[in-house]
């Protein structure tokens, strides 16, 4: 090669990451700037805020903590504002708590179904129909349910759990977040499956391991990252769901979505305290996704150098 091929290959590598950074960059940009923007609107005061937008803080910003304790109704208190206060204490409690079961045990009976059925697309093969519907197909019609909007059904479920009378129930609203967890699962976990080596399967049934101990002993430790993915995608979509959580519970099984646009009445939004209010509901989400993700990128590190 050329001296001056091979500067020309060199300036076009260097273009080439510079302009992979740059992209990196803006992506995290739009991704974090409204979580930072929601951050800094939450240690405002209801007068910096009718000012306008302030994106950067300038030097003679000066944070206050009234909105968090509002929030977390953390301040003095006193007669009937203080009643207020231990009102709104216990509602984000139970709020909060409401959205944990619900999706925390949503997304874990949506793994679960979804990792046995993913298991058997992946392992044994099914025809349906005269042959016509295969294991591609029945996995292309799970995923196909995942693509259907909620507002398409929500009707319907309404009409079925008014007449089974599972309206405002913490665990009605958790089987439907199972529901729409398991086409995802069934997807990540059938490819998961898929993706174990045919020998591992043989030697195992070889030595005379039943299909049970096949996948207790070899599939799920092998598809944990799976699992693990398809757990985190789940919980995000109950956490954050709120046209089912409006619809089919209205006291005692309301989510934090719900309490946080309660904070937008007549008498117009606080966005100081609405923000203070946003930061506590992402808490959960997000921790969740970031020790997974730790412990993702472990497993699968792990499961390259055993191969």
């Amino acid at each position: 090669m050329s001296p001056l091929r091979r500067t020309r290959r060199l300036h076009k590598t260097n273009l080439t990451r510079i302009m992979a950074r740059l992209f990196i960059v803006l992506a995290v940009i739009v991704v974090f700037f409204p979580i930072y923007w929601m951050v800094i609107t939450s240690f405002k005061t209801g007068g910096e805020i009718s000012e306008g937008p302030s994106y950067f803080p300038g030097l003679d910003f000066k944070p206050t903590l009234d909105s968090w304790k509002w929030t977390l109704s953390l301040g003095e208190t006193a007669g009937s504002t203080g009643q207020m206060t231990e009102g709104l204490r216990r509602e984000l409690i139970e709020r909060f708590f409401n959205s944990l079961i619900v999706a925390g045990g949503g997304s874990a009976a949506a793994v679960i179904l979804g990792n046995m059925a993913g298991y058997g697309l992946a392992r044994h093969k099914y025809r349906f129909f005269w042959g016509r519907w295969r294991n591609n197909d029945i996995t292309f019609w799970f995923l196909s349910q995942r693509m259907l909007p909620p507002a398409a059904v929500i009707i319907a479920f309404l009409m079925i759990y008014r007449r089974l009378g599972w309206l405002d129930n913490v665990a009605s609203l958790g089987l439907i977040y199972a529901v729409f967890g398991i086409p995802f699962a069934v997807w990540l976990m059938r490819d998961a499956y898929a993706g174990i080596p045919e020998e591992l399967w043989e030697s195992a049934a070889v030595d005379g391991a039943s299909g049970w101990q096949m996948f207790r002993s070899i599939g799920l430790p092998l598809s944990l990252p799976g699992t693990i993915a398809s757990f985190v995608f789940a919980f995000i979509f109950a956490w954050n769901e709120y046209l089912f959580a409006l619809m089919l519970t209205f006291r005692n099984a309301e989510t934090m979505p719900l309490l946080l646009s309660n904070q937008i009445t007549a008498l117009g939004i606080q966005w100081n305290r609405l923000s203070a209010l946003t930061v506590v509901s992402l808490l959960p989400a997000v921790v969740i996704a970031f020790v997974l993700d730790k412990y993702l990128v472990r497993v699968t590190l792990e499961g390259g150098s055993k191969g």
